[in-house]
Formats: structure tokens, sequence, C-alpha cells
């Protein structure tokens, strides 16, 4: 049984490691934390965030003879991790098992270095923030690992409410092989000027629903070991999406590796709150106008997410941002809303208020009154005369009649009414430059 793991030592209280000697602790675990000097020591102590009657911290190796796991927790480097391993084979019982925290680096070779083949497992964790991890850990097993080691410590993981995850002993294994090269590939983006360092994380973050930007969360794991995980990925595959950006070694060069630094990416005050950082390099800001009300056009999948989104998160109903939308989009974010209430990711009342900001329409001169749009036409109103932040278009199916024509007076672009009918019987729009 896993409750036989009472002690683990941790080596190295970096970003893994200090997540590690919190998750035991939270746990029940008695945790011995191991630093190479009295400094790192001191660091490591700050960082972790458990109570430290539970957490033993040491300079001396030795200390791990009394647990019944070994954790080494140090940087990315075969090496550095063998001989660590192989010193603690020396001092701690034949029964202890040994854990490898790597993410580039075979698991099988540091076990063989470290004289424990049928007792070393890896543990991949994936934190997400200072004070965030992911719930799943990737458990990984050579062709030598028992199988009672091997399901000791899965019990060991379900028992500190994470998620085992059995991978092989492969690059990268799952998560870092795929996110690795994400990561790599977002900072190839920011120094290619494709886009700022916002613009690239609200991308993944809003666009795509992530919890947290690439930057950012190459910041919160620490730029120093991406690059020494990408390093190792690239020597073992030679596939060079694992190629570490160049920019990512010129700022671990630079000492500016993330959170434990103060900063990366961005900079941080206390406790690892993001206040910024350094400029993105593509000009400065230009102050932006207010926007409450947004045209959008189109019934489908992404007209029905654009107009979800912003009904959901743009207005504060106090002078904030507002949104307008078009209509067959109006029953759609509906419904999509309802099934957010049925799986308890949202309240009811946040469905009407939703609702609320949604105008359905079908004539494109409603378009006038956004923001986002073409302003000089006639801002439209609810039947009560009360003035919708949202206007939705059209899914009448045929029993619309096309608007009048009507130009832009606008010098940049216009827009030109009474074309062709489209399938659902609505008219047109063509937006001219």
């Amino acid at each position: 049984m896993a409750q036989r793991f009472s002690t683990v030592a941790v080596f190295g209280l970096g970003t893994t490691g200090r997540h590690l000697v919190d998750a035991l602790v939270r746990g029940g675990r008695r945790v011995i934390a191991v630093e190479r000097d009295e400094p790192a020591l001191r660091r490591g102590r700050e960082r972790v965030t458990a109570a430290e009657s539970a957490v033993e911290f040491t300079t001396d190796p030795a200390a791990a003879a009394r647990a019944d796991l070994v954790v080494e927790a140090v940087p990315e480097r075969l090496e550095t991790k063998r001989r660590l391993l192989a010193r603690a084979h020396a001092e701690c019982p034949p029964e202890t098992v040994f854990a490898t925290t790597t993410t580039g680096l075979p698991v099988t070779e540091i076990a063989f270095g470290s004289g424990r083949t049928d007792r070393t497992v890896g543990l991949h964790l994936f934190p997400l923030g200072p004070d965030r991890e992911a719930p799943a850990v990737e458990v990984v097993g050579t062709p030598l690992t028992a199988d009672a080691v091997l399901a000791d410590v899965r019990e060991l993981i379900r028992d500190l409410g994470r998620i085992p995850v059995p991978v092989a002993d492969r690059p990268g294994f799952i998560g870092g092989a795929l996110t690795m090269a994400y990561l790599n590939n977002a900072v190839a983006m920011y120094e290619r000027r494709y886009a700022s360092r916002d613009s690239i994380d609200t991308a993944m973050t809003l666009g795509c629903g992530l919890p947290m930007g690439p930057l950012a969360q190459l910041d919160a794991m620490g730029l120093d070991t991406a690059r020494d995980s990408l390093e190792a990925l690239y020597e073992r595959t030679g596939d060079p999406r694992y190629a570490p950006a160049p920019t990512l070694a010129h700022m671990v060069t630079a000492g500016l590796v993330g959170v434990k630094a103060g900063r990366g990416f961005y900079e941080y005050g206390a406790g690892g709150a993001a206040r910024g950082g350094a400029a993105d390099g593509l000009g400065e800001p230009v102050p932006a106008r207010a926007v409450r009300r947004i045209g959008v056009v189109g019934s489908g999948t992404m007209a029905v997410g654009i107009a979800e989104v912003c009904a959901l998160r743009l207005s504060d109903g106090a002078g904030g941002p507002e949104r307008a939308a078009r209509e067959g989009g109006a029953a759609a974010v509906e419904r999509s809303l309802e099934r957010g209430v049925r799986r308890g990711k949202l309240a009811p009342g946040l469905l009407t208020e939703a609702m609320g900001r949604l105008t359905a329409g079908c004539e494109l001169q409603a378009l006038g009154a956004c923001d986002l749009g073409s302003r000089p036409w006639p801002r439209a109103s609810t039947s009560n005369g009360a003035s919708s932040p949202i206007w939705t278009g059209c899914a009448h199916r045929g029993r619309c009649s096309p608007p009048p024509p009507r130009a832009c007076p606008s010098s940049s672009a216009r827009w030109r009414h009474g074309g062709p009918r489209t399938s659902s019987g609505c008219t047109s729009s063509t937006r001219l430059r």
C-alpha cells in the first residue's frame, strides 16, 4: 500500500520540488527537503507554503536514508541526476523507492545510474503557476520497473488527490512532448514579432480557453528549466521543434528566469503576482477608445461564440464595454449558456443578464449603432425604447425584406446594402475599401 510512503525526501526546492513538498505535506506525509547549500535552502524554504513543522530542511544528503521514497527535482542534467541518486542508493535501505522528475531525459538511463533499476520511476508534474498544479501526474515506468513499485507510486498519487497517468519511457512522455514544443514555438513567435507578449497570451487564454498563456506558463515553470528540458529533448530526438529559441537562451543568461527570479517575460511582485514586465518591443501602446456595442454578423459557430463571450465578459453594467451581435445567434447563445448552467459552470442569474445584452435583428442598418462598425446609422432600440447592448442577426428563413440601399459616408470604408439575397432570405452586406 502507498501508505508505507510515510516519509519522503525531496532533493531540490525549485518550481517542481516546492510543489511536491506542499502536495506531500497536504497529503499527510513527513517531508525531508534537501538542498545543495544554505543559500539555496533558504530560498527554497521561502517558496514552500506548507507548515514548517511537517518539513525538515537540510543540506545533508544522508538525511534521505530515513525516507521511504526519494524524489530528485534537481536541474535537467543527466549526470547530475544520476550522481545524486547513486549517492542516495549508497545511503538508503534496499526497499527505498527512487523517483525522478525529469521531462526530457530517459528514465531508464537515470534508473541504471542510480543502481536501482527495478525500484526507480519517473514522476512528471504540471505546475501551472506559483500556487497551482494540474491534477494529473504522469507515472513513468521502465522495462525493468517492478509492477508492485508502479502500483504503490500510483496509489500514492491518488492519495495526494491527483490522477496518475501511466506512460512509457519516451522522449517528453505525453505532456512534455506536446507542451515543450508549443511553449518553444510561442517564444519563437514573440522574437519574430508575430505578436506582442500580451497578445500571444491573451489569444491562448481567452481565444483557446487555456488556463495560462504560454509565456506566463514559461515564467511559472522557470525559463532555465524550460531551456534545459528543450535541450534534452532536442538531443534525444533531433526534432527542430525542441531546439531552444534564441530569446529563451538569452533571457536565461541574463537571469530573467521567471517567477522565482522576480522577472521573466513579466515582472512579479510579492507572492509571484505579475505586474507587467519587459516591454513587448512592438511600439508604444495606443490609447483605446471605449467600445460599448459590437456588431457580429452571422449565426454560425464562430458568431455564436463571439456573442456569448462578449455578453458574459465584456459588460460590467457600470459604463464598461458592451457589445452587439447578429441573430440566429441569439437562440444558439441561449442554448449554450443553458448548458453551462446545467453543468454548474454558470450561475442562472448570469444567463439572464447575458441574454439581456443581446438584441436579435435581420437588418444591417442596426450595425450603424455599433462602435466596432459603421457609426453614422441610427442606434437600434428595443420595443420599450431602451438601448440594448448586443445586436444579433437573422435566422428568419426567407421572411425578411431586404433593407434599402445605404452607404456609409466614412472615407475609410463603406457598406453597400441591397445585394443578392442569401439562402436565409436576408440581404448580404459587402465591406468595400
